[in-house]
């Protein structure tokens, strides 16, 4: 799996939600490189570390992220609370099947976290960039 490369179709125009952005794509690599090099041995414990380190940062960004939507009275607040809480138990899911001794591949946890990753920034995120911009948000802020 390649590494992400940040650039400007990832901006969303908040420097705080950008910079953690950029903070998360660096330990999606980091995950990616760790995965790449790990011990059969290693694998299970290294891909729960892994897992809950990237699981805790995301936690971080959503509760942000969160909260910036309330303060911008973000009219669809709720489905993208939805959309972190699908992503934590997915993640949360993995950690649990790997405790107890389940097998998942590293190509499933990258291209799964990478897909949502990618998909969630250049999608989701950015609704809320365009709403920020209209006209309905200008009004909320009035």
């Amino acid at each position: 799996m390649a590494q992400i490369e940040w650039d400007s179709t990832f901006s969303t125009g908040n420097d705080t939600i950008d910079k953690q952005h950029r903070k998360w794509i660096q330990l999606y690599n980091d995950v990616d490189h760790v995965l790449h090099k790990t011990d059969p041995a290693d694998s299970a414990r290294i891909k729960i570390e892994a897992l809950k380190a990237m699981q805790d940062y995301a936690l971080y960004h959503f509760r942000f992220e969160e909260n910036y939507m309330k303060e911008i009275h973000y009219p669809e607040l709720a489905q993208h609370w939805r959309l972190h809480k699908d992503f934590d138990y997915r993640i949360f899911e993995y950690i649990r099947q790997l405790e107890i001794g389940g097998v998942i591949l590293n190509s499933e946890i990258l291209t799964v976290t990478r897909k949502w990753l990618i998909d969630h920034i250049l999608t989701e995120d950015m609704k809320i960039l365009k709403y920020q911009e209209s006209p309905a948000a200008n009004a909320e802020t009035a």
